[in-house]
């Protein structure tokens, strides 16, 4: 192999990737395609040579071993509880329809069965990249639609290694007791030589390692790539023995510091996968797989949206708005869809056309998908009149109220300084009404005879519950500029006269609340700046008596911790 020729292509398909990446965020699309692009565009003109696509092959592999590691480390179950029933039946049934659904119409374009499996597989999971990518730039990650689609999104990752999992120990030969045996031994040593590592040799190379961010980056990767060897060398996958050393490190004090470091590292070599990708698509055969391509496409854009408006609102009872918009945020398929059908090919399970009909289906459906989610509120408006067979008839879940809503208070969010607002509120004798969209906080005022609203406040229905118009003070505990910016539009647009009192994060954000028509706007970091020099001047001759205020204050927040 010349070293030359690699590194021309190499330095030939990063520029491509910038230039069409540079063309694609003009149109709000997501830097994958650009690195798909960059790989066919090398195909289609005949730039590329065999030796160099196994070299392409083989950088991809480490991105994938890597990414799966860094999945591994971020992988929180506890994160994944916090969501609750919602997030595990709607991702459940979700995967269940989709995967019911993408096998029958893959049998019906006329795939044989394992082919229909894979493909059926692989339309069920989305893209976790392209989804936060997005919600982050509508700045609706914190939206209740945000929060379940970022649920279903880790259940989904989860169930998407386990099948990598089960596959990889699945040969190409038949299927007999004696290899089920031997793959639950194999298994069963891996992880015990994992979790013996994990207990006895990790934290100690991670202790010595500690002082030094680039030995720590050394150590972690060298604890990566050895486990992904030992689980290829016994009959499993790189990426699962990459994605399982990941998972050891998941607890570990120094996991933030390790992804910091291999996040970039991982990001370089991802793009030489997706690179190597949209090299080996067979340009000229491309007629005989766009037609399965374009139905799968149009398949998953029309029903991920119908699948989750029926399991999120006519079964657990969602507001019609949060399942469209959690659909339409869903509608596209994975990269995990990917890898899952390039190890299918590796493993002799598929061909490769498989491979490139879900590649183009990934392109396909995350471009249409993109565009779909910038407009998702305009199709919201458009379409809304004919969603409403998908909520449940009969019952406001949402809504726990005593009498109408008339000169009120209305209180969005209910945690840390909603708690105090309360408890004055009571003490008053105020009306007043808390939109939250934390069940658990819902439950809890709820189980209080609390009015409450159970949903988010940028929802045009749950504006028109509030009857605005006829509220007196609206205060925002929630500093999320967009919000507040939406609270003060859609209020005035409602007749309401009242007061604002909000809340920001910045001074700078503030300042854009006042001049939006905002009456007092609170900065947590302004005034924890002006309480901590109170305190410092309170007790500057003797700072010792510093720890006298420790006392009080820790015991307000074990009070707080209790309350929640």
């Amino acid at each position: 192999m010349e070293f030359g020729s690699v590194f021309f292509e190499l330095a030939l398909v990063i520029f491509l990737a910038g230039f069409f990446g540079l063309i694609l965020r003009r149109f709000s699309q997501p830097l994958l395609l650009a690195y798909i692009l960059a790989g066919f565009s090398i195909s289609f003109f005949g730039l590329s040579k065999e030796e160099t696509q196994a070299a392409f092959s083989f950088f991809g592999e480490i991105g994938i071993a890597l990414l799966l590691f860094l999945v591994g480390i971020e992988l929180s179950l506890s994160e994944l509880r916090h969501f609750g029933k919602t997030v595990l039946w709607t991702g459940l049934g979700q995967i269940l329809f989709h995967g019911i659904l993408g096998f029958i119409l893959a049998r019906f374009l006329g795939f044989d069965l394992v082919s229909s499996i894979y493909l059926a597989l692989a339309i069920t999971f989305s893209s976790t990249i392209v989804v936060v990518k997005l919600l982050g730039e509508k700045k609706d990650i914190n939206a209740l639609y945000g929060k379940i689609s970022i649920g279903i999104l880790l259940l989904q990752d989860l169930v998407a290694v386990l099948v990598l999992m089960v596959l990889a120990s699945i040969s190409k030969e038949s299927f007999s007791a004696l290899s089920l045996l031997s793959t639950v031994f194999k298994m069963g040593l891996f992880f015990f030589i994992l979790a013996l590592a994990t207990k006895k040799i990790l934290p100690f190379i991670l202790r010595l390692s500690a002082s030094s961010l680039e030995l720590l980056l050394l150590v972690s990767l060298g604890w990566a790539f050895v486990f992904a060897s030992f689980a290829s060398s016994i009959g499993f996958s790189l990426e699962i023995g990459a994605f399982l050393a990941g998972v050891a490190l998941a607890t570990s004090a120094y996991r933030f510091q390790i992804l910091s470091k291999i996040r970039p590292l991982r990001d370089f070599f991802i793009i030489i996968f997706f690179v190597a990708l949209g090299l080996q698509i067979n340009v000229f055969g491309l007629s005989g797989f766009i037609i399965p391509s374009l139905v799968l496409s149009v398949f998953v854009i029309v029903s991920t949206p119908l699948i989750l408006l029926f399991i999120l609102g006519k079964v657990l009872g969602q507001k019609k708005r949060t399942a469209f918009l959690t659909g339409v945020s869903l509608a596209q398929i994975s990269e995990f869809s990917i890898i899952l059908v390039v190890l299918g090919e590796k493993l002799g399970h598929i061909s490769f056309d498989i491979v490139s009909i879900v590649a183009v289906t990934a392109i396909l459906t995350i471009a249409i998908s993109s565009f779909l989610v910038h407009k998702s509120d305009s199709l919201y408006r458009i379409l809304s009149p004919y969603l409403s067979f998908f909520e449940r008839k009969g019952i406001e879940p949402e809504v726990t109220k005593a009498a109408p809503f008339v000169n009120h208070v209305v209180l969005v969010g209910c945690e840390q300084m909603g708690q105090d607002i309360i408890k004055f509120l009571e003490e008053k004798e105020a009306k007043f009404v808390v939109v939250d969209f934390n069940p658990t906080v819902i439950r809890n005022l709820t189980a209080k005879k609390v009015d409450c609203i159970f949903g988010d406040i940028s929802d045009p229905e749950i504006l028109d519950e509030l009857n605005l118009s006829q509220a007196k003070l609206i205060i925002s505990t929630a500093p999320d500029l967009d919000d507040n910016l939406i609270i003060l539009t859609e209020a005035k647009r409602r007749n309401f006269s009242g007061i604002f009192i909000l809340a920001s994060y910045w001074a700078e954000d503030g300042i854009k609340l006042y001049n939006q028509g905002a009456d007092y706007v609170v900065v947590p970091e302004f005034i924890g700046g002006k309480h901590l020099a109170r305190i410092l001047a309170d007790h500057w001759e003797d700072i010792s008596e510093i720890r006298k205020v420790k006392d009080r204050h820790l015991q307000e927040l074990l009070e707080k911790r209790i309350e929640h």
